[in-house]
């Protein structure tokens, strides 16, 4: 079966800062930048002819936010939500992408001193036991997750999907972010 042409629904990104008092929130800078950067890299994966603009409402984005938790293996032949389907459509196309990402990143100089603190806590644990337990806390700097469905709107199908698990990998890098998507793909072609 061939997929083409496809239109790209711009990617919909959660991108969490972690501040030096390891409190998060989603950042919306961040996630437009990881969202702009996945549009232009997955345009030169697949063959994308056109990227529809899209207002995610709280509904769209409570059925996208559910693609990394969803299984390859018995996902095909799933419908696809209606809005989502109806903008496939009216852009004039059959088939449509659905690109997901999701990670964490953190301020500046908080990873260093997380992992100073891990290290002091790991002696400390070791002098505390004697030796008997010895160990340190490595925090993790930062995690990045991309997942990509290409649906039919005209059969209402999900016709391929796919993730990359979660990586501590920098969300923003992309260098990162073009090999999560290859990944991805390679499956598609």
């Amino acid at each position: 079966m061939e997929v083409t042409p496809i239109a790209l629904l711009q990617p919909l990104s959660y991108i969490e800062f972690m501040l030096k008092d390891h409190s998060m929130a989603i950042s919306d800078s961040l996630s437009q930048i990881s969202s702009s950067t996945l549009a232009e890299i997955v345009s030169n994966r697949i063959p994308v002819d056109c990227i529809i603009p899209v207002e995610y409402t709280e509904e769209m984005m409570a059925e996208v936010d559910v693609l990394p938790g969803l299984d390859p293996k018995t996902l095909f032949g799933a419908t696809i939500p209606d809005k989502t389907r109806q903008l496939i459509l009216d852009s004039g196309h059959r088939y449509g992408a659905i690109v997901f990402s999701r990670g964490f990143t953190r301020e500046h100089g908080s990873y260093a001193t997380d992992v100073a603190k891990g290290a002091i806590i790991g002696i400390a644990t070791a002098i505390l036991t004697m030796g008997a337990l010895v160990g340190t806390m490595i925090p993790t700097k930062s995690i990045s997750q991309v997942s990509m469905m290409i649906v039919d709107a005209e059969t209402n199908r999900i016709v391929y999907y796919d993730r990359t698990p979660e990586q501590e990998y920098e969300p923003l890098n992309r260098r990162n972010l073009e090999g999560q998507v290859n990944s991805i793909v390679k499956g598609f072609k």
